[in-house]
């Protein structure tokens, strides 16, 4: 049998313990295991396999919505590939394994409602996006009190939560930064649905520029609907100053891209995207297209808007 990579067993009014022998210490065929969820199983107990991060493979672990207790696996403080942790609304106790507040990657920490114990260490990973402590009993340094409660304002209808979009801002999903910026490539569901996500987070020196900016920006585009205009699906904000815009994702990426065959990130795109060719005719059909963008923008909004950099590598396809 080849190797399991993804067991999911939520939603399955599953009771009992959790056996050990559901992942054994060899790991066997679980050497590959990078996803485990068993939420929502509301008569389980017991304790999580305490080998369950030994492989080190693991990206996502969902325990959360269940009566499990005792202490939570030492070995997923050494999962570096783990993004998301859930474990919510259980009776888990002890302290929280000193390595998951440091992994690389973690992007989602899902800790509230249980009954752990100790401190939050000062030095977080700088992907967390996500932290949820609340009533445990963990003490904070007053100036260690971090505020990562999210806000989603959406403008088009959305089939995504705040949750699926935070858990993916990894170094790994990274398609452009700049200054205070960074643009994601986010695949927001299993049937491998991308957005583009921008994040900005504020420096001393440049946070009024950055807040005006983004809130003219969200202003702007969140009243445009034109088919020549990248659709700003929703904003989303935190009261730590970071923020964050969700697009719809074009595969094809910009028109630079293109004209200057830039072949080391075209070979990045994947499928039918290598098979563009900017004949005559497809670079008339793209400026016409913008140019019905930029017509609609000067005419048609009131107030008009002026873009303002318009460029060949704000033009995507």
């Amino acid at each position: 049998m080849a190797a399991l990579e993804h067991l999911d067993l939520s939603r399955n009014n599953l009771s009992g313990k959790i056996p050990s022998s559901t992942l054994p210490p060899d790991l066997g065929r679980y050497s590959m295991l990078e996803v485990f969820q068993v939420a929502s199983n509301y008569r389980l107990i017991g304790q999580l396999p305490q080998h369950l991060g030994d492989n080190g493979k693991l990206i996502r672990v969902v325990a959360s919505d269940n009566n499990l207790s005792g202490q939570l696996p030492k070995s997923l403080g050494n999962c570096n590939n783990l993004i998301f942790l859930n474990v919510q609304n259980n009776r888990f106790s002890r302290n929280i394994p000193s390595g998951l507040w440091t992994l690389l990657n973690m992007g989602s920490l899902l800790l509230s409602n249980n009954s752990f114990i100790g401190e939050l260490l000062e030095r977080l990973s700088r992907n967390l996006s996500q932290l949820e402590i609340s009533h445990n009993r963990i003490y904070r340094k007053r100036e260690q009190v971090l505020d990562l409660t999210w806000e989603l304002t959406s403008f088009q209808r959305l089939n995504f939560t705040e949750s699926d979009i935070l858990s993916r801002l990894i170094d790994n999903n990274v398609i452009g930064s700049g200054g205070s910026r960074k643009v994601y490539r986010v695949a927001i569901n299993p049937s491998g649905e991308i957005v583009a996500v921008k994040k900005t987070w504020n420096k001393k020196k440049v946070e009024q520029k950055l807040e005006k900016e983004f809130l003219a920006e969200v202003k702007i585009l969140s009243s445009i609907r034109h088919s020549n205009i990248v659709k700003l699906l929703c904003c989303i904000s935190s009261t730590n100053n970071s923020k964050l815009l969700v697009y719809e994702y074009l595969e094809n990426r910009s028109l630079d891209l293109w004209l200057h065959r830039k072949s080391s990130r075209a070979s990045t795109i994947s499928g039918s995207v290598q098979h563009v060719v900017l004949d005559w005719p497809k670079r008339f059909q793209i400026a016409v297209g913008a140019a019905r963008g930029l017509s609609y923008t000067h005419d048609d909004c009131s107030p008009p808007i002026v873009h303002r950099d318009v460029k060949s590598s704000n033009i995507l396809l």
